[in-house]
């Protein structure tokens, strides 16, 4: 659930190697993120959170890099695709070793989504706050450009999200799996003492520290900037994330209740066109797991 649309910002030279070529159209959020998402869903079309009402088949993508970044990007993202991204949601891998492409990749996440949000004005941060985005975001393109390869606090956190089998935390939304397992959804959230950037791909949740004095609360998630795995272990979260998280789903579910009625029928034809499609998406799947966990009342349609 991406709030922007193409055009919120204007540069005129590569927002990470300062170069003055030709600026791409790049994606904010990877492009197999958005190809998975339609191949899996019932109708081959999703929805951003800001224009529910109009069906989309590509994500947010701003004039921001040059031609050379834009490939050394798509490097990176290619060996997440291949690598985590499609064996975790097509093939269910639990156990995922990975190299030092990895920390690469989740900078360039959170450098990008910090870039656009810090262009937005990011008017819900505090000057200090301000100050450490701009650290942050200056350590992260050092890091991209190989001149730094010490991070320090500026770490990144990833977490490979199943779906929910029982709930009993109070508040939770009965979108939660639909959330957790089919969602695209940035942020760049704080609050007096910590920031991060967030970036929700599907099952993939990646946490881009900017301050974070309870680090040491975070159990299990920490991505290795050179070789590790990824793989089932006990994790842990700070409970104010947890929280976090419950609003955000509960924000996609007020999004997607000002679906109109004459897109409601457009879904409903689709549906009865292709049922078998349906059926068979992960766009089924995850509600249905909603249903479970949450009742009938769960049910709704999904585009």
């Amino acid at each position: 659930m991406v709030a922007q649309q193409t055009g919120n910002i204007s540069i005129s030279m590569c927002a990470l190697c300062g170069g003055s070529a030709d600026l791409r159209l790049s994606h904010i959020v990877p492009r197999f993120v958005w190809d998975w998402l339609k191949r899996s869903s019932g109708t081959g079309f999703f929805r951003l959170g800001s224009m529910p009402n109009k069906r989309e088949q590509d994500g947010l993508k701003e004039r921001l890099l040059c031609g050379g970044c834009e490939q050394l990007f798509s490097g990176w993202e290619k060996q997440v695709a291949e690598n985590i991204f499609i064996p975790l949601h097509e093939r269910g891998t639990t156990v995922i070793e990975y190299g030092p492409w990895l920390g690469k990749f989740c900078a360039s996440i959170s450098w990008r989504t910090l870039f656009l949000y810090r262009q937005l004005g990011l008017s819900h941060f505090s000057q200090n706050m301000l100050s450490a985005a701009d650290a942050a975001m200056a350590a992260w393109r050092s890091f991209l450009l190989n001149h730094n390869d010490n991070l320090g606090a500026l770490e990144h956190h990833l977490l490979p999200l199943e779906p929910i089998q029982s709930s009993t935390v109070p508040g939770i939304p009965s979108n939660m799996n639909r959330y957790f397992l089919r969602a695209v959804d940035i942020d760049v959230a704080c609050n007096v003492n910590s920031a991060f950037v967030y970036a929700k791909l599907c099952r993939l949740l990646l946490v881009g520290f900017i301050q974070m004095p309870n680090a040491s609360a975070w159990k299990g998630t920490k991505v290795d900037y050179h070789r590790e795995a990824i793989q089932p272990r006990s994790y842990k979260l700070p409970a104010a994330f947890g929280q976090f998280l419950i609003d955000r789903a509960t924000n996609m579910a007020a999004v997607q209740s000002r679906i109109s009625d004459r897109q409601k029928e457009k879904l409903d034809q689709a549906i009865h066109l292709n049922p078998d499609r349906v059926v068979q998406s992960e766009s089924f799947r995850a509600m249905e797991y909603d249903v479970r966990v949450f009742g009938a009342s769960a049910f709704a349609d999904e585009a």
